[in-house]
């Protein structure tokens, strides 16, 4: 009688264990997604990281250009006004 309630226990114990083990199993594969979802979300902000230097690097150029015109513009314009200026030196 012990033997056979010995049995029953034993029985029940890994049922138990076995539900365990496969609920492990279930959440290590859902770990394994999330990795996965994660690192697929790190080469995205890896490619936008890439895609906003490249943005910034136009902007720069962009913003040099208009410095460029600007201070040419500005050396174009004080240059015309000393060529129609009476006072400069240059008349």
């Amino acid at each position: 009688m012990a033997s056979a309630q010995l049995l029953k226990v034993t029985n029940t114990i890994g049922k138990g264990v076995r539900g365990i083990a496969d609920n492990v199993v279930v959440v290590d594969d859902r770990v394994k997604e999330v990795n996965d979802q994660v690192k697929e979300v790190n080469d995205q902000v890896k490619e936008v990281n890439d895609q906003v230097k490249i943005v910034g690097d136009v902007v720069q150029a962009i913003d040099d250009k208009i410095t460029a015109v600007i201070n040419g513009t500005h050396c174009l314009f004080n240059r015309s006004k000393e060529m129609f200026n009476p006072n400069s030196r240059r008349w």
